[in-house]
């Protein structure tokens, strides 16, 4: 029987950092500031704080009687990959040991999730797609003492340790939201995916 990995979606396969400066590049291209976009995000996240591009995009459109081409040109940039330079080797890496079946579990409105995932590249290496609108920590379908989970959010990092996860691996990014919050947990910590699967995993 094969283990299971858990991997995390945002800031450890995929870029979410990038393709929000995109956004915020067409944003500027309209002449909607930064300080305008800030502003809708406050209006439209909810207590969850569940980042959609989509409903940001139209608030704004609306808002400053934008063009179509606004929507548009929004709605390209999730045919943009975006995945971190090491995502692809280390998936490859670890299809090829054929030890471990892979499972995304990400968090996030589901439709945005949805609509990145389905266009980065990776569905040939999942088994199994899980996007939780809810704590990652508490998935019925998540077997979370058997699980191998890998995420750079320290504070999930925190949740899968407290499940007695069976492996919790920490990808250290080295410019992202998370990359200067330390874990309250000791596991350990990887700056680059390859070197991860490398030294943990195979």
């Amino acid at each position: 029987m094969k283990d299971i990995i858990y991997f995390d979606f945002d800031g450890t396969l995929y870029d979410s950092d990038n393709l929000t400066n995109m956004f915020l590049k067409i944003c500027q291209k309209y002449n909607v500031s930064l300080e305008e976009e800030r502003k809708a995000e406050a209006v439209l996240f909810d207590e969850r704080n569940l980042f959609d591009l989509d409903e940001i995009a139209l608030f704004l459109k609306d808002k400053f009687s934008l063009p179509d081409d606004f929507l548009k040109e929004v709605e390209s940039l999730y045919l943009i990959p975006n995945l971190y330079s090491d995502t692809i080797p280390a998936l490859d890496l670890l299809v090829d040991s054929n030890k471990y079946e892979i499972i995304i579990l990400t968090y996030g409105k589901i439709s945005h999730q949805e609509k990145k995932i389905n266009n980065c590249g990776i569905l040939k290496y999942a088994e199994d797609i899980i996007i939780t609108e809810g704590s990652k920590a508490n998935v019925l379908k998540v077997d979370y003492k058997n699980g191998i989970f890998i995420d750079n959010n320290p504070y999930q990092i925190e949740c899968f340790v407290n499940t007695e996860a069976k492996k919790v691996l920490r990808i250290r990014r080295n410019i992202d939201k998370y990359s200067k919050t330390d874990s309250k947990v000791v596991t350990k910590e990887y700056t680059d995916l390859v070197e991860l699967v490398k030294k943990e995993l195979l």
